[in-house]
């Protein structure tokens, strides 16, 4: 436990506006502070900070605290990490102490930060250090990287070996799941054999806001003899993890966040050397998206900081598209953007490495534009503005990002401004402007319609993943039950419809599979589905990989129900429709009656037309495709292997539903006995999907005796 004196010196160090700052972009009000909740969305600010309380609240949703508490919130960490996270920024030593052994997610995350953490220092110390790393730290040398940035940013080396980082971590006692969950290492196929993920690649670490690392960049470097391995991705970065997230993500934040509100203004550029050079240069309010497309989420986080934006891309094509597409999202954040395009040839890393710091600021003065006069210029420059129809089209692009601003004057403003310079009236700019903003609100509407029935088929009438209790087994073979991980009862009646006998039997005794399928098919259900009327409820779409393997069920019957319905039950199914209809077709293998497509033909309504959305595929392959691909496509040419891919995609959302409705049970009690127990069954259910999610096909589901 962290002595009550510690935890006293800390909160009295704390600037509650500086932390709050880092997420929030607060405004003088009063005595006060006032931004936009980083808690809930809203367009009004709520959120109010006073500076002589040392305390935050926000009167749109309620949530309420101290600086410890919001980075708590914010950072996703608990209460002693916050307190060392905040001790460490304002200088207060904070010792170390135990983990809560009872938060699984804490101590997930711990241990990720902690793996990334030896992975920075193990691939700094390659670069550094070692033979290894010479070639990569030649490579940064003449980049005109020099030592202290390298020492600063914690750039390194992944030696080009297959077990560098695992070596080196189990030398020190390191937990290997962790560097798994960081993303740092793989596993091969059969899940017994660990690799590392970056070999003879040059490491950027990444940092978040507060200054840890959370993920890495890496850059492939030739070999000796100057060669770079073919069919090779230039950068690759961390895979997604439970702290990185690459549209979250800015490389240099940590560094830049404080130089951007002291100039008031952020500066974007592409990639992480750009970044570099110009800190180098005493450039810092510099930021790169990390070798992603600009992103909303990342908008949202320079937002916090300033309102104005730069853009820097690269002169190619490559960097005018970038541009292009990040200036509408930039827009539609409501920040006020400015282009800058440099000369042809040139990025940031080179340019400013030419024209040091003042160099750079002179160009920037005489060069940088607002948007609208930027896309003019680059309309002049393409000799496509004197064209009547490229004009027309170059006005109508720039009215249609003029749309996406939420401000209604700035909008005016720039519209008065495409006026001034395009040489023609307000009038017909603002009726073409009305038309853009219609259309807008018109996508914005069907996207969050579409969003809101995505939502509400996703959840349940309380709003919460629905997530059905195990239930009882009382029917099922011994051979299904060997390998089920819940039980389930396999007795529910199929909508209480009659279970009626009957199925095709071929010569040999067997049921005839192609001649059942065929006479489906072209049976009424085989037509394609009529146009609905305007008042027809259109169906929620089904998972997909249920489909599929009901779809194996019914067209391969009696042994492949047995197979499946050995490794799976009920309770893995979402649709309510799937579920009744597997537990249907177990029950039918149980008592021994015919399972075929033609006894779900006799049935009644709806029991057809939902076996024929299943068998029916509306997503195949065209003949034209095949024609193209040059050959024929049977994804059934190994039912059971289609099966287990199914399966598996099965279960692994089963057990992310089970988690989910887990931790909201965990994060609504609190009683300690009852958090426990439920935690112990988080970590359960943490290891067994761990354990779906490296293992092989095979090993997860043997194939049956007779295949």
């Amino acid at each position: 436990m962290i002595p009550d004196h510690i935890k006293e010196q800390v909160k009295s160090a704390i600037d509650i506006v500086e932390v709050v700052s880092d997420h929030v972009k607060l405004k003088r009000s009063g005595n006060g502070f006032t931004g936009l909740c980083p808690f809930h969305n809203e367009k009004s600010p709520s959120f109010h900070v006073s500076p002589h309380l040392g305390i935050y609240k926000c009167f749109g949703c309620g949530e309420s605290g101290d600086a410890i508490s919001f980075v708590m919130k914010m950072e996703g960490v608990g209460f002693t990490e916050a307190l060392r996270q905040l001790g460490h920024r304002f200088g207060i030593e904070v010792p170390e102490v135990e983990k809560p052994e009872h938060d699984e997610q804490y101590q997930l995350k711990e241990g990720i930060f902690h793996a990334l953490a030896f992975a920075g220092k193990y691939f700094h110390k390659q670069l550094t250090q070692t033979t290894d790393g010479a070639l990569a730290l030649e490579y940064l040398e003449k980049r005109g990287m020099l030592r202290t940035t390298i020492r600063s940013y914690g750039l390194g080396y992944a030696p080009d070996r297959f077990d560098g980082l695992i070596k080196a971590a189990s030398e020190s006692n390191s937990n290997e799941n962790y560097l798994f969950e960081a993303g740092l290492i793989k596993y091969s196929r059969n899940g017994e054999n660990a690799f590392d993920a970056f070999r003879h690649r040059l490491m950027f670490p990444i940092f978040n806001p507060s200054g840890r690392v959370i993920g890495f960049g890496g850059r492939v470097l030739a070999s000796a003899d100057g060669k770079t391995p073919k069919n090779t991705a230039k950068y690759i970065n961390t895979s997604q993890t439970k702290v990185y997230n690459k549209s979250e993500v800015l490389y240099g934040i940590h560094v830049a966040k404080n130089e951007i509100r002291k100039h008031g203004e952020v500066i974007l550029v592409e990639g992480y050397t750009d970044v570099l050079s110009m800190h180098q240069s005493e450039i810092k309010n510099v930021v790169a998206t990390s070798g992603t497309a600009l992103t909303s989420e990342q908008l949202k986080i320079l937002h916090r900081y300033t309102d104005n934006l730069l853009m820097i891309y690269d002169a190619d094509l490559a960097g005018q598209n970038a541009m292009s597409r990040g200036l509408e999202l930039a827009l539609s954040e409501g920040l006020n953007v400015r282009m800058l395009q440099l000369p042809n040839g040139e990025d940031p890393d080179s340019f400013v490495q030419k024209s040091k710091k003042q160099g750079f600021f002179e160009y920037k003065d005489a060069h940088a534009l607002d948007f609208v006069s930027f896309l003019i210029q680059k309309a002049k420059g393409e000799t496509s503005w004197d064209d009547p129809i490229n004009k027309k089209k170059t006005i109508s692009r720039i009215l249609t990002s003029i749309a996406r601003i939420p401000d209604e004057i700035a909008r005016e403003t720039f519209v008065q401004r495409l006026s001034e310079l395009a040489n023609m009236g307000t009038r017909a700019l603002f009726e073409e402007l009305n038309v853009q903003l219609s259309t807008l609100r018109k996508d914005r509407d069907r996207i969050q319609n579409r969003n809101d029935r995505n939502a509400n088929r996703d959840r349940g009438d309380d709003g919460a993943v629905a997530v059905p209790p195990p239930r009882s087994s009382t029917s099922a073979t011994p051979e299904m039950k060997k390998n089920q991980a819940t039980s389930v009862d396999f007795e529910d009646p199929f909508w209480d419809l009659e279970l009626r006998p009957g199925s095709e039997i071929g010569m040999s005794g067997e049921p005839n599979h192609d001649l059942e399928f065929e006479r489906f098919r072209n049976s009424n259900l085989g037509n394609p589905p009529r146009k609905p009327r305007s008042d027809t409820k259109i169906p929620p779409k089904r998972p997909p990989y249920e489909r599929d393997l009901l779809r194996l069920m019914l067209q391969h019957m009696h042994p492949m129900v047995e197979y499946v319905g050995s490794q799976c039950n009920a309770d893995h199914f979402t649709d309510p429709d799937y579920r009744k209809l597997f537990d249907d077709l177990v029950h039918r293998y149980n008592e021994g009656l015919p399972i075929s497509i033609s006894v779900y033909m006799e049935r009644e309504d709806p029991v057809p037309a939902l076996v024929g959305e299943i068998v029916l595929d509306r997503h195949s392959t065209s003949d034209r495709v095949k024609e193209k691909l040059g050959k024929k496509i049977n994804r059934d040419g190994n039912p059971y292997r289609t099966a287990k891919g199914e399966m598996k995609i099965l279960k692994l959302n089963y057990l992310d539903r089970v988690k989910s409705n887990l931790q909201q049970v965990f994060n609504a009690s609190t009683d300690q006995d009852e958090r426990k127990v439920i935690n112990d069954q988080l970590m359960q259910v943490s290891r067994l999907r761990i354990e779906y999610e490296t293992k092989s096909l095979d090993d997860l589901f043997p194939d049956p005796e007779d295949v």
